[in-house]
């Protein structure tokens, strides 16, 4: 009868071992899709993401992945469309830092979807719609002082809305938006040779009266 506490003990005891070996990350973040942005070829999509620390001081870093699953297209691929600013990072426990996910979007890409098979990708339960990540991985900072490095970590999937142009007036807004600057610049010089040319033809006209 010994036998079966003896047992069950043992039993408990590898689970709890099992439990306790699974790595937890101690790192949390504030978004866990970035599915569904929308943007027009040449655009440049700027979306923050921040990570918090939880535990200890974590040292880590940002990286992009492909789920390649066989038959999909090219479109399912847009790693290299993507960069995390700052890359490398380190977090003191309850610390906060925000990064800037850049999706740059080619300016011959076809209209469609791209990094994930569809639109459902970010929802619950469509993991296996999902094909383009980003993911952070860190590990406790002591890890440089002897410890074994444990790096553990989060995927988020992320994917793109190209867009068509619908006509040649949205395609002039949009590079008059993305160029505010310079044509300030310009509607200025303009108007100060108008208010020079009239001052200049005032000038004429006076010496003329007086002659």
């Amino acid at each position: 009868m010994r036998q079966i506490p003896i047992a069950l003990t043992i039993l408990v005891l590898i689970v709890i071992v099992t439990i306790a070996s699974v790595p937890v990350s101690a790192t949390a973040v504030n978004r866990l899709s970035i599915c569904n942005n929308e943007g027009y070829t040449g655009d440049v999509l700027t979306i923050p993401v921040t990570l918090e620390c939880t535990s200890g001081e974590r040292i880590g870093h940002w990286r992009t992945f492909y789920k390649k699953v066989e038959g999909d297209s090219a479109k399912a691929n847009i790693t290299n469309w993507i960069e995390v600013i700052p890359e490398d990072y380190t977090l003191k426990a309850g610390e906060e830092k925000e990064f800037s996910v850049r999706i740059t979007i080619p300016k011959d890409a076809k209209p469609g979807l791209y990094g994930a098979t569809s639109e459902d990708a970010g929802m619950e339960g469509h993991s296996g719609e999902r094909r383009t990540y980003i993911l952070f991985e860190d590990a406790s900072a002591a890890a440089g002082a002897g410890d074994s490095t444990v790096y553990t970590g989060l995927m988020i999937p992320v994917s793109v809305n190209v867009l068509a142009v619908q006509n040649p007036f949205t395609l002039i807004t949009r590079e008059l938006n993305e160029n505010k600057h310079l044509v300030a610049l310009v509607a200025i010089a303009f108007i100060l040779i108008v208010v020079l040319l009239r001052r200049k033809d005032k000038g004429w006209a006076g010496k003329e009266d007086a002659a």
